[in-house]
């Protein structure tokens, strides 16, 4: 009996960039400036929406040749 080579597909996604994977902080601050640190925190909010937007869109893609 002679061996007969298998063809074994191999997927290859592509990776998700670390500068839409890092982490931000969150901002702080004391009650009398309650006002400004919830804009800094909502600005926080979207940009990390925004990445996660990005990533959506390259999630389970295949790298291509």
């Amino acid at each position: 009996m002679n061996p007969e080579p298998v063809v074994v597909e191999r997927r290859v996604y592509v990776t998700i960039p670390a500068a839409l994977t890092r982490t931000e902080a969150v901002p702080e601050g004391p009650i009398a400036q309650c006002f400004d640190v919830a804009a800094q925190r909502r600005a926080v909010i979207e940009r990390l929406n925004g990445r996660a937007e990005q990533v959506r869109a390259l999630q389970g893609t295949e790298v291509k040749p």
